[in-house]
């Protein structure tokens, strides 16, 4: 396999993004930027192992998106497949290694965040709404992880719930745009429900996520007026990415979600300031 598309199975970006979010972490439980070793050590746990998933995902996808002639690989073979299977353990055994450098609580997250991404990748794949809380908890795993390094979740819990709840909700959005192309392939949140009980899931997932996030001002246990603010009109773009779902605008409401969720973590990030 080609560099380039051993790069492309890893998704680096992805990977780059879970790295910042460990360090947020990280810093959050320690109300400081936290510059340490093992806090780079976790870092690059979290890259491999987020980029072991993105492949062990394309390994178990791969004879999907050739019918769908989505393959991303040069050379669509079966040897390239294995490959892939190949490239995604190294990346979980590199993961995985520097996450035992750490503590018993980081051995554990990334254990079992690897087991549930195989497992998932494996089994699960055709029903979406199952990967869609997956994906989530794989976006908001990355904040505890960091903390773990501190073994000091008081803050961050509030928070990576929060993003847990947010990202769940944004899955389901990205499920109602992509209704037609899922069709026969697989089975999505919006094809089990109908248009209003769908809206109030989501709905309520956003308003608990909403509420969730002030938690550690009211407990005076984080948190300044840079976080208030950046939060508050995070959360003000919550709303509007619902309101546009609500006018059946999924591809609006996605891109709003997107604005809303970078706010929100810078947010989190000057929080410690």
């Amino acid at each position: 396999m080609r560099l380039k598309e051993a790069l492309y199975a890893m998704r680096p970006l992805n990977c780059l993004l879970a790295a910042i979010a460990v360090f947020i972490g990280a810093s959050i439980s320690q109300s400081s930027f936290a510059f340490e070793w093992n806090v780079l050590f976790a870092m690059i746990a979290a890259f491999f192992i987020c980029g072991g998933g993105q492949s062990i995902n394309d390994y178990f996808d791969f004879e999907l998106d050739q019918k769908k002639q989505k393959n991303k690989y040069a050379s669509i073979t079966s040897q390239n497949k294995k490959q892939l299977l190949g490239i995604a353990l190294i990346f979980f055994i590199i993961g995985n290694a520097f996450a035992f450098l750490i503590n018993h609580w980081t051995i554990g997250i990334a254990l079992g965040i690897t087991i549930l991404l195989i497992v998932y990748s494996w089994l699960l794949t055709k029903r979406k709404y199952i990967g869609n809380l997956v994906i989530a908890l794989g976006t908001a795993l990355p904040l505890v992880f960091g903390a773990a390094v501190f073994v000091e979740f008081k803050v961050v819990i509030w928070l990576a719930a929060g993003a847990f709840l947010v990202n769940w909700a944004r899955e389901i959005v990205k499920d109602v745009e992509d209704i037609k192309a899922d069709q026969g392939q697989k089975t999505t949140l919006p094809m089990i429900l109908k248009t209003k009980p769908l809206l109030l899931f989501v709905g309520i997932l956003l308003a608990i996520a909403i509420v969730i996030v002030y938690v550690p001002i009211k407990l005076a246990i984080f948190g300044n007026i840079y976080f208030l603010v950046l939060v508050t009109i995070a959360n003000a773009l919550f709303i509007k990415a619902f309101l546009e779902l609500h006018a059946y605008k999924p591809s609006n409401s996605q891109k709003t979600f997107k604005i809303a969720m970078a706010l929100a973590l810078l947010g989190f990030l000057v929080g410690i300031l």
